[in-house]
């Protein structure tokens, strides 16, 4: 969420809620799917790579986990505050909002991948593009209803928009988590019991497959499930409620350095040494873990990991553009760079990581602002008018 104006609020513009370092935390989460993407592209192409390294691999799941639970945190927070201090929640208002700000870059990427990138030739990733016209008609149906992950579950992946599927999780969290806050007496009750609902459905999809592990149609659900990871965003939606209601418990264990540390430990922890009965649900602990982090980046002053500056805050702004517009990024560079010097070694990597990163910047900043920033403007128009919130609680 961009950071909003200093001072009186022009007039026509709503103030915008804004907690310090969150951005910091996106950029964290893009950089962490381009690092697993850039192996995983080497692999596809044929060089050398890191691709099995469980560290790589974790990199761009813990990624989106972390853009899961930002989401979750922002939208309850925002979602609570306009209820608060409005009186209601307008729904309306809050689907034109996620409009602006999602569907352009979507649909956008979503063109691309189905009708422009395959006639780029020096763009290909032979693996994948093998598989573009498998269900042609039927995928590009569910990228344009919104439904990536179920195209992702029934088929290979669309070369140069497979990580769309996150944004058809949120988009998916989005038509009804604001009516459940909006209708909801007991906000958390209502929070919790709609997250074991989920979880409960997962489990009984689970057990429905076991005994049918050939079964095509359960083995689809199955995907789908696993991927819609609404769990994420409840998490943070619940850690949006403590800090909007001041429960003071909760915030004083979450602040506490040995919760900070724990948090941190906890992660690569899992990443390396996850228990076989975890392994459906370690996304849950991840979750937990950003939580905490996520917490103490906004709100608090003696938080271990700071976040802030001019240069990582806008690299958050177009985080968004970052992570659509990277893996197009990510093979020209490679393509680039094998042509020039052998595809292995410590040069090669440098030459990738740097030129993929600063590639996929340049992109996403121009994307920012000359494709966005209208829509963003737009969406500032149907904005309530909160009380900003710009620093750390303690």
């Amino acid at each position: 969420m961009g950071r909003g104006s200093e001072g009186r609020v022009p007039a026509g513009r709503a103030p915008e809620v804004h907690f310090p370092g969150l951005n910091g935390l996106r950029f964290v989460a893009a950089l962490a799917v381009i690092v697993t993407h850039v192996e995983l592209l080497k692999g596809q192409l044929g060089h050398a790579n890191s691709w099995q390294n469980p560290a790589i691999q974790g990199a761009g799941v813990l990624g989106v986990y972390l853009f899961f639970v930002l989401s979750g945190f922002l939208i309850t927070y925002l979602l609570l505050t306009e209820k608060q201090v409005v009186g209601r929640i307008g729904i309306k208002k809050f689907y034109i909002r996620r409009i602006c700000r999602i569907w352009p870059l979507y649909y956008l990427l979503t063109f691309a991948a189905f009708f422009l990138l395959p006639r780029i030739t020096f763009l290909h990733v032979p693996s994948w593009q093998a598989h573009l016209q498998n269900g042609f008609t039927v995928k590009l149906l569910l990228f344009i209803g919104m439904l990536p992950n179920l195209a992702n579950a029934m088929y290979p992946a669309v070369p140069h928009a497979s990580q769309t599927w996150s944004i058809g999780v949120e988009e998916q969290f989005y038509l009804f988590w604001p009516w459940l806050l909006s209708y909801s007496r007991n906000t958390l009750r209502a929070m919790i019991v709609v997250s074991l609902g989920i979880l409960a459905i997962k489990a009984i999809v689970l057990l429905m497959l076991a005994p049918h592990p050939d079964s095509r149609p359960l083995f689809v659900l199955k995907e789908f499930v696993a991927m819609s990871k609404l769990e994420c965003m409840s998490i943070g939606g619940m850690s949006a409620w403590a800090l909007y209601h001041k429960r003071s418990a909760v915030l004083n264990a979450v602040y506490a350095r040995g919760t900070q540390l724990a948090a941190f430990a906890l992660i690569p922890l899992l990443i390396f040494f996850t228990p076989d009965f975890l392994e459906n649900g370690s996304h849950i602990l991840y979750s937990v873990c950003f939580a905490v982090i996520i917490l103490n980046v906004a709100t608090n002053e003696r938080s271990l990991l700071r976040l802030n500056g001019r240069v990582i805050d806008y690299l958050g702004r177009i985080s968004y553009g970052l992570y659509m517009y990277h893996v197009v990024a990510v093979v020209f560079v490679l393509k680039v760079v094998a042509m020039t010097i052998a595809p292995s070694g410590l040069l090669f990597n440098l030459l990738v990581y740097s030129g993929a990163v600063a590639l996929t910047v340049a992109v996403a900043a121009l994307s920012y602002h000359f494709f966005e920033r209208p829509f963003l403007e737009l969406k500032r128009n149907f904005q309530p008018a909160l009380p900003r919130v710009d620093a750390l609680s303690r």
